[in-house]
C-alpha cells in the first residue's frame, strides 16, 4: 500500500524485513488508473510491500 509521508507528502510503501517487521522506503511513483499505481523505483521485484484490507473470497455457504 502505497502511503504519502505527513510532513513531505511523499510516497512510500512498507517492506517487510522479519516476521510482523516493516521498514520503509521511499519509492517515486508513475502512471495511475485511481486504484492501481506503477511504482518505477525504490522497492525491488522480490520485497515484499505491506498490504492492507487485503480482499479474501468469500466462503461458499450452502443453503438450507
Amino acid at each position: 500500500m502505497v502511503q504519502f509521508d505527513n510532513d513531505t507528502q511523499q510516497p512510500f510503501v512498507e517492506i517487510e524485513t522479519g516476521n510482523q517487521q516493516f521498514e520503509r522506503k521511499d519509492v517515486e511513483l508513475g502512471v495511475s488508473d485511481g486504484i492501481n499505481v506503477e511504482i518505477k523505483s525504490g522497492v525491488g521485484k522480490d520485497d515484499k510491500i505491506k498490504v492492507w484490507n487485503q480482499l479474501k473470497p468469500a466462503q461458499n455457504f450452502a443453503a438450507n
